[in-house]
């Protein structure tokens, strides 16, 4: 999903490739200079009414954050409870 030449798709067909690329290297330099050179351990809650989605998607920003140092750990919450969390 990386590595377009153009900001603008050519055509309507999905998926096509964006603009972005992945620069490890960069991430943690720039983690270096914000003061996190070893990085953090933060949480990210998603609301278990959407889990069939919200699930899969918080794994892959997991899975994409641990390289540069960033520790994520996943919090499933209730529906009921999720805007107080949010709150917090």
């Amino acid at each position: 999903m990386y590595g377009a030449e153009s900001k603008e798709p050519g055509t309507i067909d999905w998926p096509q490739p964006y603009p972005y690329k992945t620069d490890p290297d960069q991430a943690k330099a720039l983690m270096a200079e914000s003061g996190f050179p070893d990085g953090f351990d933060t949480m990210l809650a998603f609301d278990l009414g959407t889990k069939e989605w919200a699930e899969p998607m918080c794994v892959l920003i997991q899975e994409a954050l641990a390289p540069i140092g960033i520790n994520v750990t996943l919090e499933k919450v209730p529906s009921a409870n999720f805007r107080g969390v949010l709150v917090e």
